[in-house]
């Protein structure tokens, strides 16, 4: 069992190309500093590619792509159903200490 710290960082990036520079940019910074490990980055891009569930099993992105889902609710003839909204585009780095 280990121990697993989340950060939550937001940017005005509105382009993928300003996203990646932002992320490339903090993996540099990363590098910098005293970790075990800095991961490479890590992209996924267009609606097919984004949809984690039919990304197979192992798939190094579909971490990313859970996480970035958001849940919507629907009532739909008063059955209430669970939706998950994928993004267009993913990116993130790893560090380990």
């Amino acid at each position: 069992m280990g121990l697993t710290i989340h950060y939550s960082l937001k940017s005005d990036a509105k382009t993928a190309a300003k996203a990646r520079a932002l992320v490339e940019q903090l993996q540099v910074y990363a590098r910098e500093l005293p970790f075990a490990d800095v991961g490479e980055i890590v992209e996924a891009e267009g609606a097919e590619e984004c949809r984690f569930e039919k990304l197979p099993p192992g798939d190094h992105r579909k971490w990313l792509l859970v996480q970035a889902a958001q849940p919507i609710r629907l009532v739909v003839d008063d059955e209430e159903q669970w939706h998950a909204v994928t993004g267009l585009y993913g990116v993130k780095g790893t560090i380990e200490l």
